[in-house]
């Protein structure tokens, strides 16, 4: 699981992302990833947090 924190500032832009856990390729995609997030104006600075899974799957027949 790759946990990765952010505020959401007034404007709804994305702010402060930071990996929980290191700073290898994958945290550092989904750092990237998350800045570009847009939300609906705020009224405050909100601290958000988002736990990513890698998930496999397999076709039975």
């Amino acid at each position: 699981m790759y946990r990765t924190h952010f505020n959401v500032q007034p404007d709804g832009r994305v702010s402060d992302a930071a990996s929980e856990s290191g700073d290898g390729c994958v945290q550092q995609a989904l750092r990237t990833w998350v800045t570009t997030f847009s939300y609906a104006p705020l009224r405050t600075t909100t601290p958000v947090a988002f736990d990513w899974m890698i998930v496999t799957a397999t076709r039975s027949n």
